[in-house]
């Protein structure tokens, strides 16, 4: 009976028969057995055919003494059934193969299984490619071994020079680098990964900014003249030494009006398209939750405002300013000088000037839209609280990204605007 270890033989080309391979098995089984009378071996090869196939077929047409002589019979085998000739690949295809079989960095460092065995990843690359070195005949060559070399991770090229004698040293070098010489680099280069994968995600923060669905809005009102009137022009104070910005003598403020001993001014007044124009505009830039990502995403607007409007330019009601996180929208009857809800401004228990003072910008901001607007979005509010500067000013690490705040104290005007 045929053993388990030869499989039937039917010989009609079907998938994963080789008429060899057959061969072959049926010869193992043999010794196996211990037959070795040629009659014998002949007349046990008939039980390792397919029943009715075209093998047994063919046995059966074969002349009684080819049946009973097993020299006679494996020759006629061989005649019916030749040696599939396996297409050899070009010299031309193996080197091609050679220049594409790269060493991943990534897997520096880790072991892979070969054969049921743990390999390092390198030693495993070497082993490749030397068998593919050998098919090549290049093995006592240095055939290309500059173009392998040039594909290699920085961590193998430091050590392993392109100047070997033959593909053997080559291969030998590979596998002969240290381990703790590439358990360095990996380290290495997952720190720099980490750093660039950081600065994608700040990138990818601010291009997230840039493409909200108010973008369009922002593009087309970067674009757009407020008719042909004459921009509003907001009456300066008179300079004077050491005073603060908007004013000091009971919180009245010299932006929107007159200080003690001065003639009085109108406040600039906006045309119905100038007022539109400035109510579409209190939204365009997010307004970004107090969260380690809002506030990211508020240093790069700060960034990105002064890169447009440049580091000196006065806030205008056409240069809306990004708004703190954690902070009240505009016109909502905030406070100017913390920009929270919940208290008259007259009562902030913020000192102007202070660290978790808004910026001397977004003060302004606020005061133009409280100013033209009124309270507008007061019934949408949830009071919020102060958040510290330390996470506004350190959040990313980059001198860049930290807010400027008014050299001297910003103390809000007590009678200008809407209260709280």
């Amino acid at each position: 009976m045929p053993s388990n270890n030869v499989d039937i033989f039917h010989g009609d080309g079907r998938e994963g028969e080789n008429p060899q391979n057959f061969l072959r098995a049926f010869r193992r089984e043999m010794r196996s057995l211990a037959t070795t009378n040629d009659k014998d071996i002949a007349q046990a090869f008939i039980d390792y055919l397919g029943a009715g196939s075209q093998a047994d077929l063919w046995f059966e047409d074969l002349a009684q003494a080819t049946q009973e002589s097993w020299v006679q019979l494996e020759t006629a085998f061989v005649a019916r059934w030749p040696r599939i000739t396996q297409a050899k690949r070009s010299e031309q295809e193996i080197e091609r193969e050679l220049l594409s079989t790269l060493l991943n960095e990534k897997e520096l460092g880790e072991k892979v299984k070969i054969g049921g065995v743990d390999v390092w990843s390198h030693v495993a690359w070497a082993d490749k490619v030397t068998i593919l070195v050998n098919e090549a005949n290049i093995a006592s060559k240095t055939t290309h071994i500059w173009q392998v070399r040039d594909k290699l991770p920085d961590a193998i090229k430091d050590v392993v020079k392109s100047t070997h004698t033959d593909w053997t040293a080559f291969m030998q070098a590979v596998r002969d680098v240290d381990l703790q010489h590439i358990r360095d680099a990996v380290s290495k280069r997952k720190k720099e990964d980490d750093i660039r994968r950081a600065l994608e995600n700040r990138i990818r923060i601010l291009e997230t900014v840039q493409q909200s669905p108010t973008a369009g809005i922002r593009a087309q009102m970067n674009r757009t003249s407020i008719s042909m009137q004459t921009p509003v022009q907001y009456p300066a104070a008179p300079k004077r030494t050491n005073e603060a910005v908007f004013g000091q003598g009971g919180g009245q403020g010299n932006l929107f009006g007159p200080r003690a001993g001065q003639t009085p001014t109108a406040r600039p007044t906006l045309t119905p398209q100038q007022i539109a124009a400035l109510r579409g505009r209190l939204n365009i830039l997010p307004h970004h939750p107090n969260t380690e990502g809002g506030r990211a995403a508020y240093h790069l607007q700060l960034a990105e405002w002064e890169r447009k409007h440049g580091r000196d330019t006065k806030v205008t009601e056409e240069t809306p300013y990004p708004l703190r996180p954690g902070t009240a929208p505009v016109c909502a009857g905030e406070c100017w000088i913390c920009g929270m809800v919940g208290h008259r401004r007259d009562r902030c228990q913020v000192q102007p000037g202070s660290p978790t003072c808004i910026s001397q910008r977004e003060n302004l901001w606020r005061r133009i839209c409280g100013t033209m607007l009124g309270p507008i979005n007061r019934e949408n509010t949830t009071p919020v609280q102060h958040v510290a500067v330390d996470q506004y000013r350190h959040a990313l690490g980059t001198p860049w990204a930290v807010e400027l705040e008014p050299k001297e104290a910003i103390e809000q005007g007590k009678e200008e605007g809407s209260s709280a």
